[in-house]
């Protein structure tokens, strides 16, 4: 009778990480200089990126705060109520600052008569110019009408003009008034 012959079963072989699995082209790349330089890289570029981003945000909160924001006339013009500034109007410059208030300014320079006409077309209701001494030639106080917008569904009234507008000129040399336009909120 023969017996059967039985093989030896091949002791399992547990997996050793070969060159092929993605851990060990990790562990490989990591020990690369040039790797490990990269991703340093990339890392100070990150850093950077968000200290710039950082220090910009700081400076326009700054101007904003300090009421150096430029802004576009027309926006400090609809906030003042104001109609557009003339085609005569030259070297205007506007600016927006935020504290416990909202303000914006505005300054330029315009011939007297086309000054006259902005004014009255912007405020038909407010009281003529009158001479100020000695801070200025000419002034103007605004006050405006109540703002009666009405709450919106969070309960908040969000205000859309100013409180307030002064609005002062001085004649310079040229024959022209240099104008200072402040609204605000109070």
């Amino acid at each position: 009778m023969t017996t059967p012959t039985t093989r030896p079963t091949p002791p399992t072989a547990t997996p050793t990480p070969t060159a092929t699995t993605p851990t060990a082209r990790l562990v490989r790349a990591l020990r690369r200089p040039r790797t490990i330089w990269s991703l340093l890289a990339v890392l100070a570029t990150l850093v950077v990126g968000a200290l710039g981003v950082g220090v910009w945000y700081a400076c326009v909160l700054f101007q904003l705060f300090n009421g150096t924001l430029s802004v576009p006339c027309a926006e400090a013009t609809r906030f003042a109520a104001a109609q557009p500034l003339p085609a005569s109007a030259r070297t205007a410059e506007c600016h927006r600052g935020q504290w416990l208030g909202v303000q914006y300014t505005a300054e330029f320079h315009i011939p007297r008569e086309d000054f006259e006409a902005w004014l009255r077309a912007s405020y038909p209701t407010a009281r003529p110019p009158f001479a100020c001494e000695p801070t200025a030639d000419l002034c103007v106080d605004v006050s405006m009408p109540a703002d009666t917008t009405p709450p919106d569904a969070k309960g908040r009234v969000v205000r859309h003009l100013a409180d307030g507008t002064v609005i002062e000129a001085w004649t310079v040399p040229d024959g022209t008034l240099r104008v200072e336009l402040r609204a605000y909120t109070v």
